[in-house]
């Protein structure tokens, strides 16, 4: 019995972003500090069965046969966790820099990059949405309010920065959620947008 719970457990939805605020916890009891773990939040939890592996075609056809060998006799249970930030850290090693902060992802540039403008500006929560979700180049849905963020579903709540303390509040009340999903195309418009402002943004090639 115990065996199905789990297993309709891990078939759940929500059950990678239940795991990663478990972590969370984790880090915290430890003695991470909140600021610390938000390094988290620029990294996306899968959960995937081993086993369903594609296989790549190669020329040599014994190597490629014995790959499916071996995926064939990967165990079809067993759940493992990963991140899609690996795959994309292959592709782009930038991080960037903010006015002399500490380095951070394509994600948590942005997110600084609206708070600053938020704190400078003071700005109502549609001059915000206007600037970042339509009048640049940048994803609709760059920022969202939060009454709007809690209707979305787990798996789509996650592909923002929606934990309390990375909230913004705008000058008449709204608070709203910054998407931490960035391609490097897109950072461009951003930087540019940032250094017009006179914000110093320093890329940084690791």
């Amino acid at each position: 019995m115990a065996k199905t719970d789990i297993i309709n457990l891990l078939d759940k939805s929500n059950i990678a972003k239940d795991l990663k605020v478990a972590y969370s916890f984790m880090l915290l009891s430890r003695g991470y500090t909140a600021d610390e773990i938000k390094i988290l939040d620029d990294y996306v939890f899968m959960v995937r069965k081993k086993g369903f592996e594609k296989v790549t075609k190669v020329n040599d056809d014994k190597a490629e046969n014995h790959i499916r060998r071996k995926q064939k006799s990967l165990p079809k249970s067993l759940v493992c966790l990963t991140s899609t930030s690996d795959v994309y850290n292959r592709r782009d090693h930038t991080i960037y820099s903010l006015n002399g902060s500490e380095p951070v992802t394509k994600g948590r540039l942005v997110w600084s990059i609206i708070k600053l403008y938020q704190q400078e500006k003071n700005s109502t929560y549609e001059e915000v949405r206007q600037l970042f979700n339509y009048k640049l180049n940048l994803p609709k849905k760059t920022v969202i309010d939060e009454s709007s963020l809690e209707l979305l579903p787990p798996n789509k709540q996650c592909r923002f920065f929606f934990h309390e303390y990375d909230l913004l509040e705008s000058k008449d009340g709204i608070r709203y959620a910054v998407s931490n999903q960035w391609q490097i195309k897109k950072m461009n418009e951003i930087i540019t947008f940032a250094r017009s402002e006179g914000w110093k943004v320093e890329e940084i090639k690791t």
